[in-house]
């Protein structure tokens, strides 16, 4: 976000790539093709596609809230980050007969993906070594991307997410507690990377609505009773640009335990 007017430039020189002759430019590669063209980790599939903006789907699914801290102003949760985009760059044609191979799973971090980051994070200070530690923790160390033929890229993140949340502000005036998290692209603006709400309603793409809550499972002193999901488009004071933003709303209730 705020480093959008620095990073503009650079953002630009990495999406150029390499100059050169591009596979995909005059034919779709075959899966082969394409596995060797990520095994080596070639420039082309790295970069910031250049077919102008890339539009980034995502959603969110709570597991687990693993604390609602009220001194320190904070929530703690587990969950899955959900992404799909397309690249152009890993459309591919199978050559193994028509509904052979519908789709291939390749490492994430050896093709292009979106830079989503919890906007909302709680940072928090280490008094030992004076290093900031991260609200958003991707768990998976080997997580693969599934990619089908027409370059269509789903990958799902189990994270750990801690999150700026008045907990203390709203126990005040009752027993239940409404956190959001905040996801965009952190350097591109809306122009690059347009970030919205996975969803197959085509009537109500972005506006607010509920979300599920099928993989939240109760522990502790709270539960889970409300969700909701909505998508805004911002500008700040830094940038002329406006960024998209996506936020998942939490409601809690304590638990009666005993």
């Amino acid at each position: 976000m705020l480093l959008a007017g620095i990073l503009r430039i650079s953002i630009v020189i990495l999406a150029i790539g390499v100059p050169g002759s591009l596979p995909w430019a005059t034919r779709r590669l075959t899966e082969e093709e394409l596995s060797r063209m990520i095994g080596v980790g070639r420039r082309e599939v790295k970069g910031l596609p250049l077919v102008g903006p890339v539009t980034v789907t995502v959603t969110y699914d709570l597991v687990a809230v693993m604390d609602l801290n009220a001194e320190q102003g904070y929530m703690e949760t587990t969950g899955w980050l959900y992404m799909s985009w397309t690249d152009p760059r890993l459309a591919y044609t199978s050559t193994r007969g028509a509904g052979d191979l519908t789709n291939i799973a390749v490492d994430k971090d050896s093709i292009w993906t979106p830079d989503i980051e919890l906007y909302n994070m709680y940072v928090q200070r280490a008094i030992t070594d004076g290093e900031a530690s991260s609200g958003l923790k991707m768990l998976g160390q080997k997580t693969q991307a599934v990619v089908s033929q027409d370059g269509t890229v789903f990958l799902i993140e189990k994270t750990n997410v801690r999150s700026v949340c008045d907990v203390s502000g709203q126990l005040a005036h009752g027993d239940s507690v409404m956190c959001p998290l905040k996801f965009g692209s952190w350097a591109s603006h809306a122009g690059l990377i347009d970030v919205h709400l996975m969803s197959t309603d085509a009537t109500n793409r972005d506006g607010p609505r509920e979300l599920r809550l099928s993989e939240f499972r109760p522990a502790g002193r709270w539960t889970a009773t409300g969700a909701s999901q909505q998508r805004d488009v911002l500008r700040y004071d830094c940038c002329p640009e406006q960024y998209a933003l996506t936020t998942f709303n939490f409601t809690f209730q304590k638990r009666r335990l005993g």
